[in-house]
């Protein structure tokens, strides 16, 4: 009677166990996903990044998940484990905040300069120049303390189109921001011919970062990053991306 009942329930343990390696073996084929805080991509700098990023998470087999944070809010989503790291920082950050593993090499660049109303004539060659007048930043980037270090006169703005639109009334001499984010908010907002960008002021590489549970997750997008920027990929990439951006704003707004 039991080798009969055994009998019975076999088929069914059977496809219990091949119902169940099915549902392991897609699993095992789906991508990690990792939810990661970024900026809004309002932002033309973010709206690259994100898009460098994406192609480097699909050629390292992984899954990204934006999630749109302020840059003050990151590190704080980061330790409560809500995120599972940054989209970009520069270098210093990550000494700054050993919660966090930076992702080697950087994935991105960006290039600093001060934006200035040309009716004023402010002439700002280096970064000491800057301590001469109030300077409007973005609030909670991480460029901002090596840029303007000492500088005690700072206004904190949201955004770029906040930061520009403060400078047109005159409630700040400079502004602070990316070259191409901030020639991009200038011709949507049709100031291309009224502000002086300055020279460039620093340059800084962009980094990603993870949480340091995610170290597998970590040297996978380390190796990728590499393979891009050894076989010229990524600068490739990079070119086309902004590129395409700066004809995009173009077609409606011509640059100075």
């Amino acid at each position: 009677m039991l080798r009969r009942r055994l009998a019975l329930f076999a088929p069914a343990l059977l496809l219990d166990r091949a119902a169940t390696a099915q549902v392991q073996q897609q699993q095992q084929q789906q991508p990690q996903t990792l939810r990661i805080a970024g900026l809004p991509d309002v932002d033309a700098q973010v709206q690259v990044a994100q898009r460098l990023l994406g192609d480097v998470y699909r050629r390292a087999g992984l899954s990204l998940r934006l999630v749109s944070l302020p840059p003050a809010r990151s590190i704080l989503a980061i330790k409560t484990k809500q995120v599972d790291g940054e989209m970009m920082r520069i270098r210093s950050y990550g000494d700054q905040h050993p919660e966090l593993l930076r992702v080697e090499p950087a994935f991105y660049r960006i290039t600093v300069h001060a934006f200035s109303l040309l009716s004023r004539q402010i002439q700002v060659r280096r970064r000491e120049d800057l301590l001469s007048y109030s300077l409007g930043v973005l609030r909670g980037v991480s460029y901002v303390p090596e840029i303007a270090a000492g500088h005690k006169a700072l206004t904190l703005a949201q955004d770029n189109e906040q930061l520009l639109r403060m400078l047109q009334a005159q409630r700040i001499d400079l502004t602070l921001d990316g070259l191409l984010s901030g020639r991009v908010t200038l011709a949507r907002l049709g100031l291309a011919d009224t502000v002086n960008i300055s020279a460039e002021l620093g340059r800084f590489e962009l980094f990603h970062y993870l949480r340091v549970d995610q170290r597998s997750a970590a040297q996978r997008l380390g190796s990728t990053i590499q393979r891009m920027r050894a076989s010229g990929e990524l600068e490739r990439l990079t070119t086309q991306y902004e590129s395409a951006l700066m004809a995009k704003t173009a077609s409606s707004s011509s640059f100075p």
